[in-house]
């Protein structure tokens, strides 16, 4: 059991420092909005390779998870591209009655905003 958590931790590790390092090279850290589906279906098909056990319901529970990041990957990239995160989204319109002065400045954008919305 402790093997299996520690090999899922060194994927996700990997994956992680993967990421970061295209991220750097892009500019964008909003790439790795695109990999919170496909990491956990990795890390439930480590669980599922090495749990010694094949029964129906571990195979319905992998099979569950693999729906669920697909599903949600689907409807991210549907709503936002393949890389748009909530970083890159636009200001939203100011408040009915707010008066706006002129500057230079773009409107500040919260950098990790809710997917829904």
């Amino acid at each position: 059991m402790l093997q299996t958590f520690l090999l899922i931790w060194a994927a996700c590790l990997a994956g992680g420092v993967a990421l970061w390092v295209v991220s750097r090279k892009l500019s964008d850290v909003s790439i790795v909005d695109v990999a919170w589906g496909p990491a956990f279906l990795v890390a439930a098909g480590i669980a599922f390779g090495r749990g010694g056990q094949s029964s129906f319901w571990h195979f319905l529970l992998l099979a569950m998870v693999a729906v669920w990041a697909l599903v949600f990957q689907y409807q991210r990239t549907r709503r936002y591209g393949p890389s748009h995160g909530p970083a890159s989204r636009a200001a939203p319109a100011p408040a009915e009655g707010v008066v706006q002065t002129e500057s230079s400045e773009e409107p500040e954008v919260a950098e990790h905003a809710p997917l829904s919305g």
